[in-house]
Order: C-alpha cells, then sequence, then structure tokens
C-alpha cells in the first residue's frame, strides 16, 4: 500500500470517529443465551443485592491511541458503556432460574426482609481494543478486540455471610473490519463475557444449596 492510499484510509478512520458523538453512552445487548436448566430449581425466594451505585457502573474507554508493534494505529472514538445496567439484566435473567423467585433490592436494609440474599459483584471489564491498516492490495481497517470479565459473589442466609466465590469469564477475542456499528458489537462481546461468568457463579449456587454432598467410602466414614 502506497504512503497515499494509507493517508486516505487513515483520513477515512478519522472522518468517522471525529463525526461520532465523543463519549457516546452505549448499554451493551446481551446476545448470548442465558438458559441454564437447572432443576429443581432452589425452593427459596432471594433478594438479588444490587445497589444503585453498582446498576449505574460504567466502562469509560481510554481517550488516548492505541499501538500495535511499530505501526500506529487509531482508538476508537471515546465510549461508554453502561456495564451496570447490562450486569443487573443478566442477573435477574440468570438467578431467575437458580431460586424459586428472585426480587431485585437496593440495600442492605431490604435485605433484611429475605432468608436468602445473593449480591453478584462486577469486580473487573477487561476491554482492550486496537486497529491495524491493511496493506498491498486490501485497502481497509481491521479491529481487534479482547474482553474478559471477572464477578465475585456473596450469599448471605439470615443476615449472616454463607458463602462467597469469584468467577472469571474466559477470554473472549473477536477481529471486525472496521464499520460504523463497532461499538455496539465491542459493548455485545463485552455483555457477552459478563453472561459466562454469571451462569458459572449461579452454578455454584445451585451446587451449594442442591447437590447432596459425597458420602466417603471409608469405613466409617
Amino acid at each position: 500500500m502506497n504512503i497515499l492510499k494509507i493517508a486516505k484510509v487513515i483520513a477515512l478512520i478519522l472522518l468517522l470517529t471525529g463525526c461520532a458523538n465523543p463519549g457516546r453512552l452505549i448499554e451493551p445487548m446481551i446476545t448470548k443465551g442465558e438458559k441454564l436448566d437447572l432443576t429443581p430449581l432452589i425452593p427459596q425466594e432471594a433478594g438479588l443485592l444490587i445497589p444503585e451505585p453498582a446498576k449505574n457502573q460504567i466502562f469509560r474507554s481510554p481517550d488516548y491511541p492505541d499501538y500495535h508493534g511499530a505501526a500506529p494505529v487509531y482508538i476508537l472514538e471515546p465510549y461508554h458503556l453502561a456495564i451496570g445496567k447490562t450486569f443487573e439484566k443478566a442477573a435477574l435473567d440468570i438467578f431467575s432460574q437458580v431460586f424459586q423467585k428472585v426480587q431485585i433490592i437496593r440495600t442492605t436494609e431490604e435485605a433484611k426482609n429475605y432468608r436468602l440474599v445473593i449480591e453478584p459483584k462486577l469486580s473487573d471489564l477487561r476491554l482492550h481494543i486496537f486497529y491495524r491498516v491493511l496493506g498491498r492490495r486490501e485497502y481497509g481497517v481491521l479491529v481487534f478486540v479482547e474482553a474478559q470479565t471477572q464477578v465475585s459473589g456473596h450469599l448471605f442466609h439470615q443476615g449472616q455471610p454463607a458463602w462467597q466465590k469469584t468467577i472469571e469469564s474466559p477470554k473472549e477475542k473477536r477481529t471486525w473490519v472496521f464499520n460504523y456499528s463497532l461499538l455496539d458489537e465491542v459493548g455485545g462481546l463485552a455483555a457477552e463475557t459478563m453472561v459466562l461468568a454469571l451462569k458459572d457463579l449461579a452454578l455454584c449456587v445451585w451446587q451449594e444449596y442442591m447437590v447432596p454432598p459425597k458420602q466417603s467410602n471409608t469405613p466409617g466414614g
């Protein structure tokens, strides 16, 4: 690719990102199924404790250029992901398949009304994005994205801590050709990792209550 063609590609990137609203807010869509198929459900009504600050949690992108090797690349427009709202929706859908009934609560005061309370927390979201300008006869821009989520869960029984666990999702990777809807796809990938981590956490909670402990085979055990 000659210098003129490279300049045109870079100009296109800057034009597209510059025309967009800086600091665009995106509510990531959950694109992966959340079906757990757990039977029977835990025969309890549970409070799902997600305080207001957790619900309003925002992931803010860096606003500086990223680099890959020695070749400069240009990061997407600054964007914000409303990960708190997405996390709450995913947690409610998933834990509704674990307990007989689930109700979102916001405070520890409300939690006193429930025998069982599960508090899932979005501990960490790692999201890495970089561009690569295609060379030779191919003219365009590839965007590489990596996402991984860590969640923790605390289970309270009659107000007392009963169980806690931290789960990390697998690292999800995608490659896209640069396009206008890319930020929505990036948000969707982040949401997928949240769902994967929450599913594992929910399964751990269900096994804690519904799977009987293994009996010892030793004499007298």
